[in-house]
């Protein structure tokens, strides 16, 4: 069976809806083609939408009257806006959303648009006539989608299935996402025209079942949480302390800030250490509280030496032998905190 449309959208993934929408609404009549409709917006990996680069984009599309920030604020379940501590050319909105959800709200919106039509199955071959692109030939689909569908135009979002490629560990497979297929017929009519082709990588860290963990029992045996692994936690603190005072200190000499933020580092990490976390992990209350002592007191160090650095660097703009002294003992501190 063969259609006619003005415009062919290859993919119904963000990109893809927003094209197949955004023509839709200007009176193209277009098919929007992919594999099935239960992966449409499909959020696999970090079901966020914004974020410090993508956040400017979605309020264009938004803007725009795109699909969407619509969607998001229909189907998510926690906003924030970032970087709220910096100026605010780097504030940047996000969402994370129920990704079931979202891409029901998408496929409905785009199923209620009358100039969008549905091409389900996988786009095969690019057909042009006298160097213009005239449709596509379908590689499989139902009984309705197999042939060719003509168009005017075609924009193909295809995203990680043209010639797609996973790795997992040591093994290499073709395919689009986990369990579907990659577009290769597409990929190669697409080279055949002279393109060049290469690949961008992605990457999803493993899933651990949650279900199949006894929480309880490796908190109580310390298999989470083990005495390197707090002080590690100290010194983290101690770091992201010192970026937060050496912010708000600036304006100070650097030996008054230096000695602040000892006094700031030290006393807090001693005390949330000291009397909460070894009754918390069950271990022997006086090995670990002697253990926060020494880590308190060497992450109090590292702060005092690190804002003497930074403070300074701040006022010469120069690497002093001073400052640099003041570096390397501070990192030092904070390495003795972390492995010892």
């Amino acid at each position: 069976m063969t259609r006619s449309f003005d415009v062919i959208v290859i993919g119904a993934g963000h990109a893809g809806c927003e094209a197949a929408y955004a023509a839709a609404r200007l009176g193209a009549h277009v098919g929007l083609c992919t594999l099935t409709k239960d992966t449409v917006a499909h959020m696999p990996c970090n079901p966020a939408i914004g974020g410090t680069a993508k956040g400017h984009l979605v309020r264009e599309i938004d803007a725009l009257g795109g699909l969407m920030g619509r969607a998001i604020d229909a189907t998510g379940i926690q906003f924030k806006l970032l970087n709220r501590s910096r100026g605010p050319a780097v504030w940047s909105p996000r969402a994370q959303a129920d990704k079931k959800i979202y891409g029901e709200w998408v496929s409905a919106a785009l199923s209620a648009e009358p100039n969008i039509t549905w091409i389900l199955g996988k786009a095969g071959r690019v057909l042009t006539e006298s160097g213009r692109i005239v449709g596509i030939a379908m590689e499989d689909g139902d009984a309705n989608e197999r042939g060719a569908h003509e168009c005017d135009a075609l924009v193909i979002t295809t995203g990680t299935f043209l010639n797609g490629l996973i790795h997992v560990g040591r093994e290499q497979r073709p395919a689009g996402r986990h369990g579907e297929p990659p577009a290769r017929e597409l990929a190669e009519s697409i080279r055949s025209f002279g393109f060049e082709m290469g690949r961008l990588k992605t990457g999803t860290p493993p899933r651990l079942d949650r279900k199949s963990i006894d929480f309880d029992r490796n908190v109580r045996e310390g298999v989470f949480v083990g005495s390197s692994q707090i002080l590690a936690l100290f010194a983290g603190i101690s770091r992201s302390g010192v970026t937060m005072v050496a912010g708000l200190l600036r304006g100070l000499d650097h030996e008054d800030a230096a000695r602040l933020s000892f006094m700031l580092a030290t006393p807090v990490i001693f005390a949330a250490g000291f009397y909460k976390l070894p009754d918390l992990l069950g271990h022997n209350g006086d090995h670990i509280r002697g253990q926060v002592l020494v880590g308190s007191l060497a992450a109090g160090i590292s702060a005092y030496f690190s804002i003497r650095f930074l403070t300074r660097y701040f006022e010469t703009r120069t690497l002093t032998p001073f400052a640099i002294y003041s570096l390397v003992f501070g990192v030092a501190m904070i390495f003795y905190t972390t492995l010892s």
